[in-house]
């Protein structure tokens, strides 16, 4: 579950006995190219549409390395391409990766829930948005079904050696998801798209990062517990306790 870094890695492999059946690593949909356009670090995907787990990867590396304080800081390291590449390479026994989406709900140290309230909650007669931010779409998945899909590929024999993308099978555009948030929390759900409107974060916004999610849902037969509509209901729980 922790290996943001090589040195991360090299910390388990010593552990690891051929008598495992298998190690599952836990990564991320930003090893994929599409992600580092969005980062602005190099140019978008030869094919758009969302990444198989046989899609381009990033070609840069360290995506976060500039906004690291030190050498000492995770960002300054964290990189999950070679986290992957160092299991694959020299892991005793096959490696089941799962490359993760936007994980949202209780316990996100990200709070993205909570941020985008705040958004909604400061303009109660509708948020501008930036045109191009408004349409982007990024895969997306609540914590409780992306823990359940790291279960059942942890177990299930079929994934050995396997890698799998892991998310909701829609990825909701930003505007669709505040929507989704604001409809879940009885807020205001108007959202007011404009070119004129600052984008919230530098990035391109004309690069969505999307994942295909198909596999583990025809190998596995993954479905989720939970879904968006009684995860977001959750949260909601969560925020008036």
């Amino acid at each position: 579950m922790i290996a943001y870094t090589i040195t991360d890695v090299d910390v388990v492999l010593p552990a690891l006995t051929q008598q495992l059946r298998h190690v599952t690593l836990v990564s991320s949909g930003d090893v994929y190219r599409a992600y580092g356009a969005f980062l602005r670090l190099e140019p978008p995907p030869s094919s758009p549409g969302p990444a198989t787990e046989a899609g381009e990867l990033r070609r840069s590396r360290y995506p976060y390395r500039s906004r690291a304080l030190s050498p000492d800081d995770l960002l300054h390291d964290y990189d999950k391409i070679l986290v992957e590449e160092r299991y694959r390479d020299h892991s005793p026994v096959p490696v089941t990766t799962l490359r993760l989406p936007m994980v949202y709900g209780p316990s996100d140290p990200h709070r993205r829930v909570a941020a985008d309230l705040r958004r909604l909650r400061d303009a109660p007669e509708g948020l501008h948005l930036n045109s191009a931010e408004a349409a982007w779409r990024c895969t997306r998945g609540y914590v409780d079904d992306v823990a359940a899909a790291v279960a059942v590929a942890t177990v299930h024999p079929d994934a050995v050696g396997r890698t799998y993308n892991i998310g909701e099978s829609d990825a909701l555009t930003t505007q669709e998801w505040l929507t989704a948030l604001a409809q879940a929390f009885d807020l205001p759900a108007t959202i007011h798209p404009s070119p004129m409107v600052a984008p919230s974060h530098p990035a391109d916004w004309s690069v969505s990062v999307v994942s295909a999610t198909s596999r583990i849902r025809s190998e596995l037969a993954y479905v989720e517990p939970v879904g968006r509509p009684t995860g977001l209901r959750r949260c909601v729980s969560v925020a008036a306790a």
